[in-house]
């Protein structure tokens, strides 16, 4: 709520762009969490820290709002169901399997830093880091998950401020991938469009 509360802030015009100083204040909370122990304090921290997710997130939502506005729900809704599905999922599957989905996650992070270093020397794959991105933060759903499930019945560690956290970054990161991913399509045909047409016309 505090996150859906600062990205309509942003998109009013009510809260200046302050990408870094933001990005700042959201790693302080965060990491304050895990250093205090009073309840209250850390749960105003959990809500500041969502506060700048959705701040750090209003330029994007801003800038997609103003070209595709129904993609927003869109995204959300379909945000909220791979969040959901990908939970579920974890609820079911076999106990220790996030040891072999750290795996996988290790692998794509080393693939979407590739990608990134083709991006930078002007190779087009934006896309696919984001698409990669996307596959990233869904599997670490299950990893966040399966960790809490585990520490929870061993009773090792049981701290539901902190667990929250991890899977509100987890739902932010799928979040902001599907808005590009959906605008991404959505601009994409009409190119096509426009190229098919000059096909079949053949040159003037």
């Amino acid at each position: 709520l505090f996150a859906a509360w600062a990205t309509q802030l942003y998109a009013r015009g009510w809260l200046p762009r302050a990408d870094l100083p933001v990005l700042i204040l959201g790693i302080a909370a965060l990491t304050a969490i895990r250093f205090f122990t009073s309840r209250s304090l850390r749960q105003l921290l959990l809500y500041g820290f969502g506060f700048t997710q959705g701040w750090f997130l209003g330029p994007l939502v801003r800038h997609y709002a103003a070209i595709n506005p129904s993609s927003i729900n869109q995204a959300v809704l379909a945000s909220v169901a791979l969040f959901a599905a990908f939970t579920g999922s974890a609820l079911v599957v076999e106990r220790r399997a996030y040891l072999y989905i750290a795996g996988v996650i290790l692998a794509l992070s080393l693939m979407g830093i590739g990608l990134w270093f083709m991006s930078w020397w002007g190779f087009g794959v934006f896309l696919y880091q984001i698409m990669i991105g996307l596959t990233i933060s869904c599997f670490y759903v299950i990893f966040d998950t399966q960790i809490m499930i585990e520490q929870f019945e061993s009773g090792t560690e049981n701290d539901p401020i902190q667990h929250a956290a991890a899977l509100f970054i987890n739902l932010i990161g799928i979040l902001g991938r599907m808005i590009i991913i959906l605008n991404q399509d959505r601009g994409q045909r009409p190119r096509r469009k426009s190229q098919e047409e000059k096909h079949h016309r053949g040159p003037l």
